[in-house]
């Protein structure tokens, strides 16, 4: 899994899949490409590259997004000026993983001058 922080105001999630391997495409994916891997002297895979959350609860520039240690729990954090976690959930359906994310939480700061 990639997770990816952009301008225009999405987390953008991808799976990236060996082209050999079998892919049964579900409704929650696009395919948006594919790389060409290659290492010294090893040869070439393919690798699909499926698009498979959009995430814009932002509405700004998003400027970070780092995985926990488990690589369940996804953190973003943009011009908003606040944090939002995302926890992956797994759904199987027929021998097919389908993936969606949850909001989970929201961290933010308010400031407020103090007047004297």
């Amino acid at each position: 899994m990639i997770a990816t922080a952009s301008k225009d105001g999405h987390v953008r999630i991808y799976k990236l899949t060996e082209e050999s391997t079998k892919h049964t495409p579900s409704s929650s994916t696009t395919t948006v490409g594919f790389l060409n891997t290659a290492t010294s002297g090893r040869t070439k895979k393919k690798l699909r590259v499926d698009l498979i959350a959009d995430l814009t609860d932002h509405g700004a520039e998003v400027w970070r997004v780092e995985w926990n240690v488990t690589g369940t729990i996804l953190s973003s954090s943009g011009d908003d000026g606040k944090v939002r976690l995302w926890k992956c959930l797994y759904h199987f359906l027929y021998f097919t993983i389908y993936f969606s994310y949850q909001f989970l939480s929201l961290i933010f700061f308010e400031f407020k001058p103090v007047v004297d």
